[in-house]
């Protein structure tokens, strides 16, 4: 798929410029279709498993009580139980499964 273009580009005659649109032509079939998208967080994701993630991040997020504390030497973040590194990526996991076993019983 390489282009060779002349010295001159605007000396090409048409049918290199023929030769050239066509290939392009055949290159770039651009369609479109229909696909599922599901909402999830306050945003459109193509996979289930996103959409559920994203809403139990939200919902973790929602009940947050992280706090910080400063002093002279900077900024330290004071995690909640929910977000504790521990504990954050079971709880996330679990209410995906959750989330997404209730999304399947709802469908017909």
């Amino acid at each position: 798929m390489s282009f060779q273009l002349e010295a001159d580009p605007l000396a090409a005659t048409s049918s290199t410029t023929h030769r050239v649109t066509h290939h392009l032509e055949a290159i770039m079939a651009v369609t479109v279709e229909t696909a599922a998208v599901f909402r999830g967080g306050g945003r459109r994701w193509f996979t289930l498993r996103a959409a559920c993630a994203a809403e139990a991040r939200a919902l973790l997020n929602k009940h947050c009580d992280c706090d910080y504390c400063e002093d002279d030497i900077g900024r330290y973040e004071l995690p909640c139980r929910l977000h504790h590194p521990d504990r954050y990526p079971r709880i996330m996991k679990r209410l995906t499964q959750g989330l997404m076993r209730r999304y399947r019983a709802s469908q017909p």
